[in-house]
């Protein structure tokens, strides 16, 4: 591959003067990776479209959920450990799918009044995932993807404020973890069996 191989060269001690200012113009991060032109980076890192969920017909679609994520993978997530199940991807270590963009705010529009309001209580550096409205449209749930795993978040699109719903690790794997009842007034869960085994280690053969 000359590319690889040109970019090797550019990081030897006998670079020539214009191999070195071919460096310069392109930039390199702290890492020693070369980046490339503004223009291409701009573009690249622009913030993508948000994703949108609006309330159920019931209430009359008045309020919409707007989740705001990062434009690309990041490099932890990339080599972030995984184990792969039945043509699904997802990480032992948090009982979720793995590779996901991290979504790292959420909004709520009145849509009559075009009121907008940035929820807070979401732990800071946090990911949301799984937004889904109550049926009766009072209540927006979400999980939220820490350290060690994901917990069930909820809020009032009137208050804009998250609370946690259970302390107990989501397991969605499969699924997202969660469902409303259709009467609004419960939510069921599948969590992490509280006692479970680490996961078994790969033999080194």
């Amino acid at each position: 591959y000359p590319r690889l191989s040109g970019v090797r060269s550019l990081r030897g001690s006998s670079a020539s003067p214009a191999a070195t200012s071919a460096k310069q113009q392109q930039g390199e991060d702290a890492g020693g990776y070369l980046l490339p032109p503004e223009e291409i980076r701009s573009l690249v890192e622009a913030p993508p479209t948000p994703s949108m969920f609006v309330s159920p017909p019931r209430t009359g679609c008045k309020w919409l959920a707007i989740v705001d994520r990062d434009p690309l993978l990041s490099l932890e997530a990339l080599a972030a450990p995984e184990l792969k199940l039945g043509g699904a991807r997802f990480l032992p270590g948090k009982n979720c799918a793995s590779r996901s963009i991290r979504q790292h705010s959420l909004r709520l529009v009145h849509r009559e009044t075009g009121e907008e309001k940035k929820v807070e209580g979401i732990p800071e550096g946090a990911s949301i995932k799984s937004l889904s409205w109550s049926p009766d449209g009072q209540t927006v749930a979400f999980a939220v993807e820490a350290s060690d795993g994901l917990r069930l978040y909820t809020a009032d699109p009137t208050k804009a404020v998250a609370s946690l719903a259970s302390d107990r690790l989501l397991n969605a794997i499969i699924a997202k973890g969660y469902e409303w009842s259709s009467s609004s007034d419960k939510i069921i869960v599948c969590t992490v069996p509280e006692g479970r085994p680490p996961a078994p280690v790969r033999p080194p053969v």
